[in-house]
């Protein structure tokens, strides 16, 4: 049996980023998240979850019978050590790629734009 490596998969990244918005859950919670968009099993999400667990990005703690999992970095911080692994430092020294694609190619909601449009506004 191979080691897990610490990279984290697409779908990982897309179950973090859902335990993200829930802040704190066990597996049903997530499971109960994610119905709609992703016909996975308890089993799927179990072994995502362990396995994001033994890479350092989830914690998990006994709650009565089950274990509560929560990310162990902030969103931001997440974001970045991902954006990072994917474009290298490419994007700190111009954005504007990931900008264009936000606003014009990926067609963010009316109100994601707006928060973007203020976030580059916001003089820091």
């Amino acid at each position: 049996m191979g080691t897990v490596s610490s990279e984290l998969t697409p779908a990982e990244i897309w179950l973090l980023s859902s335990l993200y918005e829930l802040d704190e859950a066990d597996i049903y919670a997530v499971l109960d998240h994610i119905k709609g968009e992703k016909d996975w099993k308890y089993t799927t999400v179990q072994t995502m979850i362990h396995h994001m667990c033994d890479k350092g990005y989830i914690v998990r703690k006994k709650v009565g019978r089950r274990f509560i999992y929560t990310p162990t970095k902030t969103r931001s911080k997440m974001f970045d050590s991902v954006i990072t692994k994917l474009f290298g430092g490419s994007l700190k020294q111009d954005p504007t790629p990931l900008v264009d694609y936000l606003l014009n190619i990926r067609k963010l909601k009316p109100r994601d734009e707006k928060i973007l449009k203020n976030l580059l506004l916001d003089e820091k």
